[in-house]
């Protein structure tokens, strides 16, 4: 019940991204992507910071995609991965578990 709901509330967020039925998994990703960096086809360094005056949002990470802040890059963002890859890398670390 409780994936459902993070599925349906994260999925309605990507609907104008033409995206459905995801979840994201970004900490596995992460770590995946500096165990081994070429699992990583796409990216680009932002600056990137996390709000947390509470005036715009609580605790939200914040991506200057534009450059308009006019701040340092200091975060890699990577936009896709080799997803074939990273899955079974996932798969394996699971297994590694049991």
């Amino acid at each position: 019940a409780l994936l459902r709901f993070f599925l349906e509330r994260h999925n309605a967020g990507l609907k104008r991204l033409n995206l459905k039925d995801v979840t994201p998994i970004h900490d596995a990703c992460a770590v995946a992507g500096v165990i081994d960096p070429t699992l990583v086809t796409e990216s680009r360094m932002l600056h990137v910071d996390i709000e947390t005056s509470g005036k715009f949002f609580d605790g939200a990470t914040i991506c200057d995609y534009t450059g308009s802040l006019g701040l340092p890059a200091n975060v890699e963002v990577v936009y896709d991965m080799d997803t074939p890859r990273f899955m079974d890398m996932l798969v394996e670390a699971a297994g590694n578990c049991l």
